[in-house]
């Protein structure tokens, strides 16, 4: 088994969903691992990508990788109005969207919900949609998660390590 960075599980599916499509990338969380690898890979390619950070604190940290092919905003509040607002507004046809915000247990019942929609959204402009963080019950045992596979959305991989998180990839079947 590979020795696997256990905040960076995501980027092996991540890299290869992103490379072998062409057109714009949500980043739903932003990070260090995951928002320079994309401003490389995506903005240095003259591709769009956007990141969204919820946290004020990891927002400011990553302001240093906007310009003009990649956009860092700041989502203040988390809640699945404050994301449909703000993806009418940007209404980029993604083509990966990489959902890896905030799932700590404090929030657990907030954001957990919020992934959900965000995932659904994706889902629905035809995205494929990569999922950080998916070993957990919300993820597996979740009805509503069983409801996406049911309307349409196929589980195209998962990604699983011993002792780190698993990321699962979605898309429209």
């Amino acid at each position: 088994m590979p020795n696997v960075n256990p905040y960076g599980s995501y980027m092996v599916p991540l890299l290869e969903e992103v490379m072998r499509t062409d057109g714009p990338v949500l980043e739903c969380g932003g990070g260090y691992l995951s928002t320079p690898l994309l401003h490389e890979l995506v903005a240095s390619a003259e591709r769009m990508v956007v990141t969204v950070e919820e946290s004020e604190r990891w927002f400011v940290r990553l302001l240093g990788f906007a310009n003009e092919y990649h956009k860092v905003l700041h989502m203040a509040e988390c809640s699945a109005a404050s994301w449909d607002r703000l993806l009418d507004r940007l209404d980029f046809p993604w083509s990966v969207v990489f959902v890896d915000n905030e799932p700590n247990e404090i929030v657990a019942q907030t954001k957990y919900g919020v992934r959900k929609h965000i995932v659904r959204r994706a889902l629905a402009t035809n995205a494929i949609v990569v999922v950080h963080d998916t070993e957990v019950g919300w993820f597996r045992d979740d009805p509503e998660w069983m409801d996406l596979i049911n309307e349409g959305a196929k589980v195209v991989r998962r990604c699983v390590y011993k002792g780190v998180p698993d990321t699962t990839v979605l898309c429209n079947a």
